[in-house]
């Protein structure tokens, strides 16, 4: 583990082979998911599960999330890499966001790396900003 000043710390989670990938052309690529485990058929029979591709001019914001409001302060955290995915986890009070009156607290955030999603057929090595 590494100190990552007054706010956290770093682990390696380990680098095992994950039970699935997000590479085309894999034994574990995305078309392949549902046969992987018997918990995850579903991934084999559905049209609108992860991951997607988000085509130029196809994603748009919905007008029903209503109103949203981010309230987010700093807080200790420890960031994991596992070799697919990079993940921040905080310990204690992080914030939240409120979205049309429910309020979602900040535990973790996650990104794949490659993306889980593509856009416009593309995946990158971590998600764009």
């Amino acid at each position: 583990m590494a100190s990552c000043g007054w706010w956290g710390s770093i682990e390696d989670g380990g680098h095992e082979d994950p039970p699935f990938t997000y590479i085309n052309g894999t034994e574990k690529d995305p078309s392949r998911w549902g046969y992987l485990n018997p918990e995850w058929a579903a991934c084999s029979r559905g049209n609108l599960q992860s991951p997607i591709d988000l085509s130029p001019g196809t994603a748009l914001i919905s007008p029903l999330l209503g109103k949203q409001k981010m309230d987010y302060k700093p807080a200790p955290a420890v960031i994991v890499s596992r070799g697919h995915d990079i993940t921040v986890k905080w310990n204690g009070d992080a914030g939240h966001i409120v979205i049309d009156g429910t309020r979602f607290n900040l535990l973790q955030c996650h990104w794949h790396s490659p993306t889980e999603h593509s856009f416009g057929g593309t995946r990158s090595v971590l998600p764009p900003k």
